[in-house]
């Protein structure tokens, strides 16, 4: 099968070697200066995100066929795979019809081909469903996305979601709960998660305000293992560092060229 590689993954996407599948993947605030992000629609960004989370078990690469990314990301629409390719957000090969390989998934792509018509197709079918119930936003996506217990009711947990309006600092303090509580709370990981309930009734009820106790955890050295929430810390601490870096350095190139 054919695979996308998502753009500069190992640039923006770094991960302590040894850890396992990282819980969480980075989003920098300078997406909103990027004129390709700009590009992008709600719905879009929401899917990018998506794959983006997907890829994170895959070091970086996703499968090149849209319905199979619409079905494990669980979109409500099959990504625009070729619009994500022109923007630059993906990169990839695959093989042609005269068995040749084709770089960056050009329109002689035959997945690539199929996928557009099916795309357009469903997006017509789709618009009097979206205008009624919206498109789900990037920090919503990534709060369900961060969500592993049982996966129902995402339209009702995203209307819980915009009723919060939650500001960055209430998205970062659900989410880190979210991170600990499923990791180490017993009453949540107990029976297959089956009382970690559904994200609707934990955004409706306010759950992380929630008072829980996890029991201490223990590496093989004896010393007490880092929370996911303190992993996702140190992590994003070293991503401001590379942001301010490469802010600096792009600086000192504008500076050297003017």
């Amino acid at each position: 099968m054919a695979s996308l590689k998502i753009a500069n993954w190992d640039k923006w996407q770094t991960f302590r070697s040894g850890r396992g599948t990282p819980p969480w993947i980075k989003l920098y605030r300078s997406l909103f200066s990027n004129t390709e992000w700009a590009c992008l629609t709600d719905s879009e960004k929401g899917q990018l995100v998506s794959l983006w989370i997907l890829a994170a078990d895959r070091s970086g690469s996703i499968p090149a066929d849209p319905s199979i990314l619409r079905k494990v990301c669980q979109l409500d629409d099959e990504p625009n795979i070729k619009r994500l390719i022109d923007l630059g957000f993906l990169t990839g090969t695959c093989q042609s019809n005269d068995g040749q390989m084709v770089d960056n998934l050009t329109p002689t792509c035959p997945q690539l081909v199929t996928a557009e018509t099916e795309t357009e197709t469903e997006e017509r079918q789709s618009k009097s469903k979206k205008r009624n119930s919206g498109e789900y936003t990037v920090d919503f996506v990534t709060f369900y996305a961060a969500w592993i217990g049982t996966k129902k009711k995402k339209a009702n947990a995203f209307k819980e979601w915009k009723k919060l309006r939650p500001d960055a600092e209430l998205q970062e303090k659900i989410l880190l709960h979210l991170l600990d509580r499923q990791a180490n709370d017993a009453d949540w990981i107990k029976d297959g998660r089956k009382f970690q309930g559904h994200p609707d009734t934990f955004l409706k009820e306010r759950k992380w305000e929630d008072e829980w106790k996890a029991k201490p955890t223990q590496n093989g050295n004896g010393k007490r293992r880092l929370s996911p929430s303190e992993e996702y810390k140190i992590e994003r601490a070293e991503t401001m560092r590379l942001i301010e870096l490469e802010n600096k350095a792009k600086q000192e190139r504008e500076n050297a060229a003017s």
